[in-house]
C-alpha cells in the first residue's frame, strides 16, 4: 500500500465514509478508490486537490514524508513530476505554486470570455 493511499483510507474511515460516498463526491468510481487505497493506481494532482478539499485539508496533509512515489501528472500542460525522493520540499512547492497560477490565468481568461458573451447577448 502506498503513502499516500494509506492516508486518504486512514482519514476516510476516521471520519466515517464508505468508498462509495467519496468516489461519488469526486465524481470517480469506487474501483477508482479502492486502487488508490491498495497503491494499485497513483492519484494525480487534481485528485488529490479533490480529496484534501472534500476532507477539509490542506493539499500538504497528503503529501509528506519523502513523497513515496508519488506520481502527479497533468497532459493539459505537459507536466509530470516523478518525485521519488528526489524532489525537497521547496521544489514540491513551487511545482504546485506554478500549476495553481497556470490555473488561476486560465480562470481569468474564461471569466472575460463570458463576459464579453453576456455582453453579445445583451447587445445584439
Amino acid at each position: 500500500m502506498s503513502y499516500i493511499g494509506s492516508k486518504i483510507k486512514q482519514i476516510r474511515e476516521t471520519k466515517g465514509y464508505s468508498q462509495e460516498v467519496l468516489a461519488y463526491e469526486l465524481g470517480v468510481s469506487q474501483a477508482t478508490i479502492h486502487y488508490i487505497e491498495s497503491g494499485k493506481s497513483k492519484p494525480n494532482f487534481e485528485t488529490i486537490t479533490k480529496i484534501a478539499n472534500f476532507f477539509d485539508m490542506e493539499l500538504d496533509e497528503f503529501i509528506e514524508e519523502k513523497y513515496q512515489n508519488l506520481i502527479v501528472n497533468d497532459s493539459a500542460i505537459g507536466y509530470q513530476a516523478v518525485t521519488q525522493n528526489f524532489y525537497s520540499d521547496s521544489q514540491l512547492i513551487k511545482q504546485i505554486e506554478d500549476r495553481l497560477s497556470y490555473k488561476d490565468k486560465q480562470l481569468k481568461e474564461l471569466h472575460k470570455k463570458i463576459q464579453e458573451l453576456e455582453n453579445k447577448l445583451k447587445n445584439p
